[in-house]
């Protein structure tokens, strides 16, 4: 076999050089690439393998360019299926000194990834319009199947979620001018060090916008990261389900995160020490500089820095749940910061060693909250092995304006507050609990006036610490994107959050039967073309941006909203060009289908994966049943027990749902953990039947008339979850 696949590779090289003539060489499923090329433009449709294992080209060499010229690499035909997309576009392996250049990249589950790498340079590229998952979660419920998972990557369980580019094993890389966005990952790293990431564009996408893992000794500077998010629903739920702007996990120490704009993410800036620190107790992400970014706008937090010793200088963190989170963190400073508009301007658990000065804290309901709990988590080495306790704090030279309370303390010991810290027009100075020492109310702060210049500048401290200069011709955040500051701009749709470039309607509110919408995108006209199930509407044509409202005629019949543009066009939402003058369709529809479901629990010490065929004998010999009230939902996330009489840990669930619908073609969502099995009419349609972490199954299904539909479901240990929809209107 070794012999057949060195005789295929020269093959290829012979080819690949008679390809070549004074338009560049054409790229083909299997093509090596071992000498310095320029492409041919145009637009190759290569299809993506069902393994990453076979990537259409592989470039390998030292010392050589690869132009790719503005050539697209396209891995599918269809691009309305983000989650179907497969294989890998390019694999860059064993090499030194590549420099690949004016690529672009679209269609696969990972376009672009080296390996064993040293000195690779990928400029002036587009990776954009890679896998994505389908979203479950909707606006007024989230689903736990779409939290993102990312504690494991020493296999490369990363790559399950894809990403536009991913570097393994890489030193002394240089990515600069790369622009990706409507995908789910950006650049994601493992064991790659040294390298410089500036000036990179990756926004509008559903996970993670660059992420390390075991990566040290990088710069990440420069980059605009915004609207890498999830989880998020306005007035609903605030989640981000782990996305994040920036990801740092596992083992990666020492880089510097500076200039960058990571707005509008589910973290700005998202730290973890790793599952090796929390086994062992030993290690960290440690040592990390983080400086100057702008971290606005995050469901959760601008910065989580955790069970970690870094440096936090300078960020910008607006209108965020935390503006800094350090669970378990040790020994950081954090100095010079801007946090206006949070829950929490700085939250501290089980932390010590702490310097918290200079920083400005405006209309905050908690300046700042230091605490610990009384018992720690048995399966927490870090904790076992380690003083946990909150501890050592210097709180000097910050400035409070607006807090509804600006300290908050339980059971800390050793608390310094002063001096230089100044308070303008707050409510609550200082709240305590628990056993305290070492502590006492702030006695030496000034008051400020308002109507006094601020005698306050973070500047005078970010001066005082060292921090890396601005990097010349550096990447400017669009102008543009300040139009949609504020976290009601973060609008999520089936695969991403909607990035402005096409019409959409986004539903707002809901005022008995009337629904109201913004109509926006970019500049053009609309018109009311046509829906089911709709009356008196406010407007049939207009302008964008607009307010459109319009009547449901029955909650329990189908209801959707056509919706025709002509304007300067755009880009939808899977890359797809919009025309000037182009009549594009766009609108709002209402696919869930009401289900009445009847509702019983049961004890069970028996192992529920032994039953996999035998569900219904599993629920005879199991427990007492206990009887829930009838839901209209059937959405459930279980931390708990899920009702009185039923323990928290061992339990199955039994629904059984009526309905009755037109006859039409309808899809089954099913999100469970743990194992579920769902029959319809005493046909089983779905068995997943084992112990998984929420996981979303969807069955379409030909329905008309009446039906039963029944769930079987249980849960071994820990969370769990049981979700069932039925909507109309599937996605072809």
């Amino acid at each position: 076999m070794e012999k057949i696949l060195k005789w295929t590779s020269w093959f290829l090289m012979i080819h690949l050089l008679g390809c070549t003539n004074s338009n560049g060489v054409v790229l083909e499923a299997g093509m090596t690439i071992k000498t310095s090329v320029m492409i041919r433009p145009g637009e190759y449709l290569l299809e993506g393998a069902d393994s990453l294992d076979q990537p259409i080209i592989i470039i390998e060499g030292s010392d050589i360019t690869v132009d790719f010229n503005g050539a697209l690499l396209e891995g599918s035909a269809d691009d309305t299926r983000p989650d179907r997309f497969k294989g890998l576009g390019i694999l860059v392996r064993n090499g030194k000194n590549i420099n690949i250049k004016n690529l672009r990249v679209k269609g696969y589950q990972v376009g672009l990834m080296a390996v064993n790498t040293n000195g690779l340079v990928l400029e002036d590229s587009d990776l954009s319009y890679n896998y994505r998952q389908k979203l479950g979660s909707y606006r007024e419920r989230e689903d736990y199947a779409d939290w993102l998972s990312y504690h494991q990557n020493d296999q490369d369980e990363w790559l399950r979620y894809g990403a536009a580019i991913y570097l393994k094993g890489v030193d002394s890389a240089v990515v600069r001018g790369v622009h990706i966005t409507g995908g789910q990952n950006g650049i994601m790293m493992s064991q790659t060090n040294h390298s410089l990431f500036y000036n990179n564009r990756i926004v509008f996408n559903s996970g993670i916008g660059m992420g390390l893992y075991r990566s040290s000794f990088n710069r990440v500077m420069h980059n605009i990261l915004d609207w890498n998010v999830r989880g998020y629903s306005h007035g609903f739920y605030s989640r981000g389900q782990d996305s994040a702007g920036l990801l740092c996990y596992e083992q990666s120490n020492e880089n510097i995160f500076a200039y960058n704009s990571a707005t509008h993410s589910g973290d700005g800036f998202f730290l973890w020490a790793g599952q090796t620190t929390m086994d062992s107790g030993m290690g960290g992400c440690n040592g990390n500089l983080i400086w100057e970014n702008d971290f606005s706008y995050a469901p959760t937090n601008g910065i989580e820095v955790t069970f970690s010793s870094n440096t936090i200088v300078g960020n910008t963190m607006k209108e965020c749940r935390y503006g800094i989170w350090g669970g378990y963190s040790f020994d950081s400073k954090m100095v010079g910061n801007e946090i206006v508009d949070t829950d929490f301007g700085i939250a501290i658990e089980h932390g010590h060693d702490h310097l918290i000065k200079g920083n400005y804290l405006e209309n905050n309901k908690v300046g700042i909250r230091l605490w610990e709990r009384a018992t720690q988590p048995k399966d927490w080495g870090f904790a076992m092995q380690n003083d946990v306790s909150s501890r050592n704090y210097r709180i000097s030279g910050n400035y409070f304006k607006r807090q509804d309370q600006i300290l908050q303390v339980q059971s800390t010991a050793d608390l310094d507050l002063g001096p230089g810290n100044y308070f303008e027009a707050y409510g609550q100075v200082i709240s305590t609990e628990g056993t305290l020492s070492g502590v006492r109310e702030f006695d030496n702060y000034k008051e400020a006036s308002l109507s006094a210049a601020p005698p306050f500048s973070r500047r005078d401290y970010i001066h005082q610490m060292q921090g890396p200069e601005p990097m010349e011709g550096a990447l400017a955040r669009d102008d543009q994107f300040q139009q949609w500051d504020g976290r009601e701009n973060i609008i999520m749709g089936d695969y991403g959050p909607y990035d402005f470039q096409s019409p959409k309607a986004v539903l707002r509110a809901i005022e008995g039967d009337r629904y109201i919408f913004l109509l926006t995108g970019p500049e053009g006209n609309w018109k009311l073309s046509g829906g089911e199930g709709l009356v008196d509407p406010n407007s049939k044509t207009g302008t964008l941006p607009a307010t459109f409202t319009v009547r449901r005629a029955d909650e329990n019949e189908p209801f959707k909203v056509e919706l025709t543009y002509i304007g300067m066009g755009g880009v939808d939402e899977f890359g797809r060009q919009i025309k000037k003058g182009e009549a594009y369709k766009f609108g709002y529809e209402d696919t869930k289908v009401e289900i009445d479901w009847e509702l019983m629990w049961k004890n069970t010490d028996l192992n529920a994966e032994d039953f996999a065929g035998d569900w219904d004998i599993l629920w005879r010999q199991s427990g007492r049943a206990v009887t829930g009230q009838v839901e209209t939902d059937l959405a459930f996330a279980w931390w708990d027990a899920p009702a009185e009489g039923i323990q928290r840990d061992g339990f199955l669930t039994r629904a059984v749902g009526r309905l009755e619908v037109q006859e039409g073609e309808y899809n089954l969502l099913v999100t469970s953990d743990d194992g579920v099995v769902v029959r319809v009419d005493g046909v089983v349609v779905l068995k997943h039947w084992d112990v998984h972490e929420p996981e979303r199954d969807e069955i379409p299904l030909t329905l008309g008339g009446k039906h039963i539909i029944e769930v079987y479901h249980f849960d071994k240990s820990g969370f769990s979850t049981l979700d069932v929809r039925l909507q109309a209107f599937p996605d072809k």
